[in-house]
């Protein structure tokens, strides 16, 4: 399997991390999440881990 775009699949799980109910520009992301990509690859390795190899 080739995956050509990984840093879509990081994307996923740093957009799960927005407040889609933010009242202002400062309330969007929280103050503790972190939007480096090693801190969301997780969703990247569960997808990976259930395709049968």
């Amino acid at each position: 399997m080739r995956i050509y775009r990984p840093l879509g699949l990081v994307n996923i799980q740093r957009y799960q991390k927005i407040n889609i109910y933010a009242n202002s520009p400062e309330e969007v992301y929280p103050a503790n999440a972190s939007l480096d990509v090693a801190d969301n690859c997780q969703f990247c390795w569960n997808a990976c881990g259930a395709f049968p190899w």
